[in-house]
């Protein structure tokens, strides 16, 4: 099934790295123009040029933190100004601290929300009256911890929460105003944010990596770790036409981990 998202300008937060950059790639494979959002400068320069050198797109970087306020208005006016239009909102940025729940420090908690939840709260915000023109799509990725949730785990889980709550709420003013939205929840990817865990894990053990991988695997119940480029690819589907009577959903990509908890 081939999908075609040629000359939508699709804004794509945490965009330098990990998911982000997987669901810019595979956007802009499929033709559209990915505008994308980081904090990280030599990241998002890496992230570009790997872009524009495999799909011929030309990708505009904003340098930003978005935890802050004021940032993302000034994300969306400097994609608007340059690229005219926006078709396609995704928020993947954002990522949270796994710790004992009484070692977590009020601090950890503001940190965990600043990015992931109130960051996407803003950029949906600034994007909704070009996204309302365009009839374009929000896509927030949040995580199946929502489904699954941990006791080291207690900042990620309710962030995921919250932000596919606030997503179907959104949804809700999308079917009025022509805007689609809807919610990604990866499970176990196989990406840096992964390979940081397993370090944790291999330093604070006797384990060394492979070990730890087999014991992930088997706590989680599936039998791999799952591909950025499957989050990419699916990514793509919820932006495209093909997906334009989805709406309002969260959908697990964890290969069956949660099992519709």
């Amino acid at each position: 099934m081939e999908i075609e998202l040629a000359n939508k300008v699709a804004i794509i937060t945490g965009g330098s790295k990990g998911l982000g950059r997987a669901i810019a790639m595979e956007m802009a494979k499929a033709g559209a123009d990915p505008v994308i959002v980081s904090r990280d400068i030599e990241a998002l320069e890496a992230a570009k040029s790997d872009i524009e050198t495999t799909t011929g797109r030309n990708v505009l970087i904003v340098a930003t933190d978005l935890s802050k306020r004021g940032t993302a208005e000034e994300c969306v006016q400097e994609a608007v100004r340059q690229r005219g239009q926006i078709d396609i909102l995704v928020n993947c940025a954002g990522a949270t601290r796994r710790g004992d729940f009484f070692e977590l420090t009020d601090q950890d908690w503001d940190g965990g929300y600043a990015l992931k939840l109130h960051g996407a709260v803003r950029m949906c915000r600034a994007a909704w009256p070009y996204l309302k023109v365009s009839k374009g799509v929000v896509i927030n990725v949040a995580g199946v911890s929502l489904r699954t949730p941990t006791k080291d785990f207690t900042i990620g889980a309710s962030v995921n929460s919250a932000l596919t709550t606030f997503s179907k709420s959104l949804a809700d003013l999308g079917i009025e105003d022509g805007v689609r939205v809807n919610v990604i929840n990866p499970g176990y990817i196989a990406s840096e944010r992964l390979d940081r865990r397993v370090d944790a894990i291999v330093r604070s053990t006797e384990q060394n990596k492979d070990e730890v991988h087999r014991d992930l695997l088997a706590g989680y119940g599936v039998p791999r770790f799952g591909k950025p480029l499957e989050i990419g690819e699916f990514a793509v589907f919820l932006a495209s036409e093909k997906a334009s009577y989805v709406h309002g959903i969260a959908i697990d990509i964890d290969g069956g981990a949660s099992r519709g908890q």
